[in-house]
């Protein structure tokens, strides 16, 4: 199973439901390169513990903050962000 299907499937899984933001403007909705990496770093050593809790830069990050972060860094890749070779080859295959 792709690994972006498995994150999809383990945070739909656990009934995690978080706002998304909505653009006033035409264009898409372009994350911030900053919030881009958090959520590489973040969905990374998620998925290097099997999607249980971790922590990054000192906060705690469960199953339906990765709910966000995965469409953050999903958003990132429909518009044509750079995103990192690692997250790519994890998650984007």
């Amino acid at each position: 199973m792709p690994a972006a299907h498995a994150l999809s499937l383990a945070i739909y899984a656990c009934g995690a439901s978080i706002p998304t933001r909505s653009c006033r403007s035409s264009k898409p909705c372009v994350p911030d390169f900053s919030e881009v990496q958090a959520a590489v770093e973040i969905l990374i050593a998620a998925q290097d513990k099997d999607w249980g809790p971790t922590q990054h830069e000192g906060k705690l990050h469960d199953r339906a903050s990765y709910r966000y972060y995965w469409e953050l860094l999903e958003r990132a890749q429909i518009t044509g962000m750079a995103i990192p070779a690692e997250a790519k080859s994890r998650f984007f295959a």
